[in-house]
């Protein structure tokens, strides 16, 4: 027998004395309140089960969700539900799919946890979860996705974790996890995805593994390749005017063409995520918090803890997540997260980099045409001199307008990544008059004048 059921109210409220030949239920963004009561452990036969996005559940996950001993796949995210994992979770022997994540789980996760033989994608991210990542987790033979990140999980990184020999993605990022990354990492020879940063963590770097991590020592983040190289990310929002990277590589005005530089790093990385993945992946927390910098001030998009698949033929329904004054207005009130909100915030930062602070005392007026008589040199970093050079000030400017643009109240006034990626590319462009003469209304008209240059005048006037 199979079942979807699409109502609000109470689990408390249905004839469970029915449905004890039922093998699938659905119940996933149904509205539903209250508890999850005991007698759900009388479905005997239930095979699947999902609750999530039911964010009016309550109280505790019941014990008796162990008696459900044919479960293949078990889904009770983004909820309200809090409490400790029941041990009796833990005796679904069957079971493939376990996702507990973004509720206020707290406590340890189970030592039994590895009984779980057939578990293929475990999700426990975005709890309260404590205590260390018990080393039993290594007998999950079959586990291909691991998230345990945005927990308090703390203690070193189980080196039983290399037993995971099926394993593709794995992330452990803030957490309050300490001491060597396991050498016994390098042996997931199927792992491609490993996400370790905000913790205090340090070691080497498993080959041809997409990380990010930091060690979470100061501004500067430091990881070492097998090969012995060491790489250096710093976070954007370091870079001060007392930091010395600040004067060897912002002091003079053709240099503050790395501004821009940063900001086209981010706009290719984001449009690769958009328009070249399939499914699309939204990032959901483009902050300067998450904009790291090499030793080439090259910019580098970090932090997926948060980032989430785009189902085009579905409701792409979630929790706010990101942070705040970064997270694009409609989601307070439409909760549908698409991929319009990674540009929301890629125009946030894009405005923070060229104005050297975070722009939450400009964003307000940009909900409406500026001031005539607000000019870009009033946003501009005030420790930079303003650009004299066209090339350089026709740069800084293009960034301010495509800001602008990203910065628009209604998502679908605002343009694409692919669109901003391809400006980047094709631009050779010199500001016709001087930057001082330039208005924020001209900017918000996307309204100004620009000299065309090839690529020879380009090269000679930098």
């Amino acid at each position: 027998m199979k079942c979807n059921f699409h109502f609000g109210g109470k689990l408390a409220d249905m004839n469970w004395s029915s449905l004890q030949n039922l093998e699938y239920l659905d119940l996933s963004y149904s509205g539903l309140i209250g508890e999850i009561p005991v007698q759900i452990g009388t479905l005997s036969k239930l095979t699947f089960l999902d609750l999530h996005w039911n964010y009016g559940l309550q109280g505790v996950l019941p014990p008796a969700l162990g008696n459900l001993t044919q479960l293949v796949h078990l889904d009770i995210c983004e909820t309200k539900i809090k409490g400790a994992i029941p041990l009796s979770v833990c005796n679904l022997s069957g079971l493939a799919n376990l996702f507990l994540h973004s509720n206020q789980l707290d406590g340890p996760i189970p030592i039994e946890i590895g009984k779980l033989k057939n578990l293929v994608q475990l999700y426990m991210h975005h709890n309260n979860l404590h205590g260390q990542i018990p080393p039993t987790i290594g007998n999950l033979s079959a586990l291909a996705s691991l998230f345990l990140h945005s927990n308090k999980l703390s203690g070193c990184i189980p080196p039983e974790i290399g037993n995971l020999k099926t394993l593709v993605e794995m992330s452990l990022s803030s957490n309050i996890l300490n001491g060597t990354i396991p050498s016994s990492i390098s042996h997931l020879s199927k792992l491609t995805y490993l996400y370790l940063e905000s913790n205090q963590l340090y070691g080497h770097i498993p080959h041809e593994v997409v990380l990010h991590w930091n060690g979470g020592h100061g501004s500067v983040y430091r990881a070492q390749l097998p090969s012995g190289k060491v790489v250096a990310l710093k976070k954007l929002h370091r870079l001060e005017a007392e930091d010395p990277a600040f004067d060897r590589c912002f002091r003079n005005e053709v240099q503050m063409l790395t501004n821009v530089n940063i900001v086209e790093s981010m706009a290719h990385a984001l449009s690769y995520l958009h328009h070249d993945c399939t499914p699309p992946v939204v990032h959901r927390d483009i902050s300067s918090n998450n904009i790291l910098l090499n030793s080439q001030l090259e910019a580098c998009v970090s932090d997926f803890g948060t980032a989430r698949l785009l189902h085009l033929d579905s409701f792409n329904q979630t929790v706010v997540a990101g942070t705040y004054g970064y997270i694009a207005p409609e989601l307070a009130y439409t909760m549908v997260v698409t991929e319009k909100c990674d540009v929301y915030s890629f125009g946030v930062v894009a405005l923070e980099t060229i104005m050297g602070r975070h722009p939450r005392d400009v964003l307000p007026s940009l909900a409406s045409p500026p001031s005539k008589n607000m000019m870009i040199a009033d946003v501009l970093d005030p420790r930079l001199p303003p650009p004299t050079n066209p090339i350089v000030a026709g740069n800084i400017v293009l960034v301010a307008r495509m800001a602008f643009a990203c910065l628009r109240l209604e998502p679908r006034s605002r343009p694409t990544m692919l669109r901003l990626s391809q400006e980047f590319l094709s631009r050779k462009k010199a500001l016709a008059v001087p930057v001082a003469t330039v208005a924020l209304l001209q900017l918000w008209n996307q309204e100004m004048d620009f000299v065309q240059l090839s690529n020879e005048a380009m090269s000679a006037r930098v």
